[in-house]
Protein backbone atom coordinates (compact mmCIF):
# COMPACT_ATOMS: atom_id res chain seq x y z
CA UNK A 1 0.00 0.00 0.00
CA UNK A 2 1.09 3.47 -0.54
CA UNK A 3 -0.10 5.80 2.02
CA UNK A 4 2.05 8.73 -0.18
CA UNK A 5 -1.00 8.89 -2.07
CA UNK A 6 -3.59 9.81 -0.45
CA UNK A 7 -1.94 12.81 0.95
CA UNK A 8 -0.08 13.59 -2.26
CA UNK A 9 -3.39 13.54 -4.29
CA UNK A 10 -6.83 14.51 -2.66
CA UNK A 11 -8.94 13.26 -5.59
CA UNK A 12 -7.49 10.06 -4.89
CA UNK A 13 -8.83 10.31 -1.93
CA UNK A 14 -12.25 11.08 -2.69
CA UNK A 15 -12.32 8.26 -5.20
CA UNK A 16 -10.95 5.94 -2.61
CA UNK A 17 -13.65 6.70 -0.44
CA UNK A 18 -16.22 7.12 -2.49
CA UNK A 19 -15.42 4.23 -3.87
CA UNK A 20 -14.04 1.51 -1.75
CA UNK A 21 -15.44 -1.83 -3.65
CA UNK A 22 -13.33 -0.90 -6.38
CA UNK A 23 -9.75 -0.34 -4.47
CA UNK A 24 -10.66 -2.28 -1.23
CA UNK A 25 -10.32 1.04 0.91
CA UNK A 26 -7.26 1.11 0.47
CA UNK A 27 -4.69 3.44 -2.13
CA UNK A 28 -3.42 1.44 -5.12
CA UNK A 29 -0.16 0.27 -4.25
CA UNK A 30 1.49 1.64 -7.44
CA UNK A 31 1.75 5.44 -7.25
CA UNK A 32 -1.78 7.03 -8.89
CA UNK A 33 -2.51 10.77 -9.83
CA UNK A 34 -6.23 11.79 -10.36
CA UNK A 35 -5.87 15.43 -12.46
CA UNK A 36 -8.56 17.58 -10.72
CA UNK A 37 -9.42 18.14 -14.03
CA UNK A 38 -9.96 14.65 -14.76
CA UNK A 39 -11.98 13.88 -11.34
CA UNK A 40 -15.11 14.31 -12.71
CA UNK A 41 -14.56 11.67 -16.20
CA UNK A 42 -12.82 9.06 -13.24
CA UNK A 43 -15.77 8.82 -11.42
CA UNK A 44 -17.99 8.61 -14.21
CA UNK A 45 -15.55 5.21 -15.09
CA UNK A 46 -15.56 3.65 -11.82
CA UNK A 47 -19.07 4.93 -11.30
CA UNK A 48 -20.04 2.80 -14.25
CA UNK A 49 -17.59 -0.61 -13.46
CA UNK A 50 -19.12 -0.33 -9.65
CA UNK A 51 -22.37 -0.93 -11.23
CA UNK A 52 -20.95 -3.70 -13.33
CA UNK A 53 -19.60 -5.91 -10.66
CA UNK A 54 -21.85 -7.27 -8.62
CA UNK A 55 -20.28 -8.41 -5.64
CA UNK A 56 -18.32 -11.49 -6.06
CA UNK A 57 -16.78 -9.08 -8.85
CA UNK A 58 -16.07 -6.81 -6.42
CA UNK A 59 -14.34 -9.06 -4.51
CA UNK A 60 -11.70 -9.77 -7.21
CA UNK A 61 -11.61 -6.58 -8.33
CA UNK A 62 -9.15 -3.76 -7.23
CA UNK A 63 -7.58 -0.62 -9.38
CA UNK A 64 -3.86 -1.30 -9.58
CA UNK A 65 -3.32 2.42 -10.59
CA UNK A 66 -4.66 4.90 -12.23
CA UNK A 67 -2.41 8.07 -13.77
CA UNK A 68 -2.33 10.14 -17.19
CA UNK A 69 0.74 8.82 -19.68
CA UNK A 70 1.24 10.08 -23.38
CA UNK A 71 -1.27 13.14 -22.50
CA UNK A 72 -4.29 10.70 -21.70
CA UNK A 73 -5.88 8.94 -19.00
CA UNK A 74 -5.01 5.11 -17.83
CA UNK A 75 -6.67 2.78 -15.57
CA UNK A 76 -5.10 -0.83 -14.69
CA UNK A 77 -6.66 -3.01 -12.70
CA UNK A 78 -6.65 -7.12 -11.76
CA UNK A 79 -8.58 -9.28 -10.82
CA UNK A 80 -7.67 -12.21 -8.10
CA UNK A 81 -8.80 -14.78 -9.84
CA UNK A 82 -10.21 -15.92 -13.37
CA UNK A 83 -12.47 -18.80 -13.74
CA UNK A 84 -15.66 -19.91 -15.81
CA UNK A 85 -17.99 -19.61 -13.65
CA UNK A 86 -18.67 -15.80 -14.38
CA UNK A 87 -16.78 -14.77 -11.28
CA UNK A 88 -15.18 -12.02 -13.21
CA UNK A 89 -17.00 -9.21 -14.91
CA UNK A 90 -17.97 -9.12 -19.05
CA UNK A 91 -14.28 -7.98 -20.16
CA UNK A 92 -16.14 -6.15 -23.40
CA UNK A 93 -18.31 -4.02 -21.16
CA UNK A 94 -15.14 -3.50 -18.96
CA UNK A 95 -13.16 -2.44 -21.73
CA UNK A 96 -15.66 0.23 -23.28
CA UNK A 97 -15.99 1.71 -20.31
CA UNK A 98 -12.31 2.49 -19.70
CA UNK A 99 -12.43 3.35 -23.56
CA UNK A 100 -14.69 6.05 -23.37
CA UNK A 101 -13.24 7.06 -20.21
CA UNK A 102 -9.49 7.47 -21.92
CA UNK A 103 -11.39 9.19 -25.33
CA UNK A 104 -13.07 11.77 -23.15
CA UNK A 105 -9.41 12.52 -21.44
CA UNK A 106 -8.06 13.12 -24.62
CA UNK A 107 -10.21 16.20 -25.11
CA UNK A 108 -10.44 17.45 -21.69
CA UNK A 109 -8.16 19.92 -20.19
CA UNK A 110 -6.36 17.97 -17.81
CA UNK A 111 -6.10 20.99 -15.21
CA UNK A 112 -9.81 22.41 -15.55
CA UNK A 113 -11.97 19.85 -16.86
CA UNK A 114 -12.92 22.63 -19.67
CA UNK A 115 -12.58 21.29 -22.99
CA UNK A 116 -8.60 20.88 -24.37
CA UNK A 117 -6.44 19.62 -27.28
CA UNK A 118 -3.95 17.91 -26.81
CA UNK A 119 -0.75 19.79 -26.65
CA UNK A 120 3.04 19.62 -26.58
CA UNK A 121 4.88 21.43 -23.84
CA UNK A 122 8.48 20.59 -24.05
CA UNK A 123 8.63 16.68 -24.59
CA UNK A 124 5.37 16.44 -22.50
CA UNK A 125 2.28 15.52 -24.23
CA UNK A 126 -0.51 16.92 -22.18
CA UNK A 127 -4.37 18.38 -23.13
CA UNK A 128 -4.86 21.53 -21.93
CA UNK A 129 -7.12 24.01 -22.63
CA UNK A 130 -6.65 27.54 -24.46
CA UNK A 131 -6.32 29.22 -20.52
CA UNK A 132 -3.83 26.69 -19.57
CA UNK A 133 -1.49 26.08 -22.67
CA UNK A 134 1.13 27.47 -21.82
CA UNK A 135 1.99 26.06 -18.01
CA UNK A 136 3.97 22.96 -18.43
CA UNK A 137 3.29 21.26 -14.97
CA UNK A 138 0.09 21.79 -12.20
Amino acid sequence: MNDANISSDPELQKLIERFPRLFRGAPPAVWSHVPVGWSAIVGTLFTGIDALLNDDQAKCFRVEQVKEKFGALRLYVSFDRIDADGVNPNPTALRLLIDAAVAASEVTCYVCGAPGEMRKLGAWATVRCDAHASRRFE
